[in-house]
């Protein structure tokens, strides 16, 4: 699935429907979290930065996090470009050591969590990595049987039933989850028809 991603990378940006989803996501996170600039948070999966870069004004630094280099060398690209100070982008996965990162005061993680396999795994380290009373925003797929990737190598779950989702992460120690629409995206299928994910 990473090479999936490096070789996707260069084009990635390209895609106006996913700019869009990008901005939506954002501004939901935005709208929903208590940011402020003392805070540092970490954008997991952050692939080309769509996320990190909508959201760094608003806090004091970002470690934006990805498995695929093509989509880190195309963030840092973005940076230099920019001119952004206060975005690090780094390789992580969700099974490496964490003892070298801070505690964050915010987590955020943008169509993701479907392509880690042990979900279990991801929200204990979530909560490890956060800080005491730290936030975190999690967007993903409602349940769609598949039909958002279309290619089941794509992706490890064919999005998430939301009852199973808060057991999840309340078992991993997390209070207070809470579920919103952040944005909707219309695919075309396999059979010409259009659905809204």
């Amino acid at each position: 699935m990473v090479n999936h991603f490096n070789q996707a990378a260069a084009g990635w940006d390209e895609d106006p429907k996913r700019i869009r989803m990008a901005e939506g996501i954002s501004s939901a996170m935005a709208r929903h979290l208590r940011l402020n600039t003392q805070q540092v948070m970490m954008d997991f999966g952050t692939g080309t930065g769509l996320i990190a870069l909508r959201l760094y004004p608003y806090v004091s630094r970002i470690i934006a996090a990805d498995t695929s280099e093509g989509m880190l060398a195309v963030l840092r690209k973005k940076i230099k470009q920019w001119n952004v100070k206060t975005i690090e982008p780094i390789a992580w996965s969700i099974d490496a050591r964490s003892h070298t990162l801070p505690k964050f005061d915010v987590i955020v993680s943008s169509m993701t969590l479907h392509h880690i396999r042990d979900t279990h795994a991801a929200a204990k380290k979530f909560r490890d990595i956060l800080a005491p009373g730290g936030q975190i925003a999690i967007v993903d797929l409602d349940e769609d049987h598949g039909e958002f990737h279309g290619d089941p190598a794509l992706a490890e779950h064919q999005g998430f039933n939301r009852g199973e989702l808060k057991t999840l992460f309340t078992d991993a120690g997390f209070a207070e989850v809470q579920f919103h629409e952040a944005c909707t995206v219309v695919k075309p299928l396999p059979d010409g028809r259009e659905k809204p994910f």
